[in-house]
């Protein structure tokens, strides 16, 4: 018997030139909430963010999604979740929207490979991102 069940979905919209749009969910046995995050491009930095608690186990944790304003300004980047867990984490915010900004952060990480390599042969894209991400993971590893 399954006694609790999480989804979460990240996606990635190029809305001009200069901005990203991510919109994340997250729904589970209890919640279900939404966040839509406005990133500079290709700076990387929080312009706007909006969330919505459609579910909660309390009302009390409405207030929440005020301060998730808080966040306005941080660039993504090292750090970044020691700065959101400072300004909106414990007792200032929600965990679940805590988790969902560090979600959409790596998801406008993820999508400046796709922008910035788009134009490329497949084996010219495989270099140029190895290179980039050269030790970040077992794919991308110097091998001696």
């Amino acid at each position: 018997m399954f006694v609790f069940s999480r989804h979460k979905s990240s996606m990635v919209e190029l809305i001009d030139a200069k901005t990203l749009k991510v919109i994340t969910s997250l729904n589970d046995t209890k919640h279900e909430m939404i966040m839509h995050v406005y990133i500079s491009y290709p700076g990387l930095v929080i312009e706007d963010i909006e969330a919505q608690m459609l579910r909660m186990p309390d009302g009390e944790c409405a207030p929440a999604q005020e301060n998730i304003k808080k966040i306005i300004g941080l660039e993504i980047g090292t750090g970044l979740t020691r700065s959101v867990m400072e300004r909106i984490g414990d007792e200032h915010g929600c965990t679940h929207l805590t988790d969902m900004v560090v979600e959409s952060a790596k998801a406008a990480i993820q999508s400046q490979y796709t922008l910035k390599y788009q134009n490329l042969e497949h084996q010219e894209r495989k270099k140029a991102i190895k290179q980039d991400l050269k030790d970040n993971c077992v794919l991308f590893a110097e091998r001696t």
